[in-house]
């Protein structure tokens, strides 16, 4: 019996060990890797600024293409965002939630860290290890495809 406490009272200091190392990685900044026409930046103060390649994005802003926009975006734990033509998003790294505002965009989350959020409107949906496609239209309907 005493085998046994000792057994579990180890595993379970190990699982409190090992806990950090599987938690979610924050979406901290992004890249801009490709660009097509013109994305641009939204503050919450309401400022808008051109993004040109190589531009890092930040949480609590909100990006657009215009009609034949086009953007790529690497996040540091390899998760890839595309954001369509006509499209709007935003993000928050903590709880790795995209919010699709309007248009398309296409998601890759590599398996490991920790998943991601999309949320449309009063949708959300969550997934890890795939590529996920979402699209929202001006009158609010939201769909979601795994890839």
């Amino acid at each position: 019996m005493k085998k046994l406490i000792r057994q579990l009272l180890l595993g379970s200091s190990l699982l409190l060990w090992a806990q950090p190392m599987f938690a979610a990685k924050e979406l901290s900044s992004a890249k801009l890797v490709f660009i097509q026409d013109q994305v641009s930046l939204q503050t919450a103060e309401g400022t808008s600024q051109l993004l040109k390649e190589n531009d890092t994005l930040q949480e609590n802003v909100s990006v657009s293409t215009s009609p034949s926009g086009f953007a790529e975006f690497q996040f540091a734990d390899a998760t890839v965002v595309r954001l369509g033509a006509n499209s709007k998003f935003s993000y928050s790294s903590k709880d790795r939630r995209l919010q699709i505002l309007e248009g398309s965009l296409i998601v890759n989350v590599q398996e490991g860290n920790g998943g991601i959020k999309i949320e449309g409107g009063e949708f959300l949906g969550e997934a890890t290890g795939t590529t996920l496609l979402a699209s929202r239209d001006r009158g609010g309907n939201f769909a979601l495809i795994v890839l």
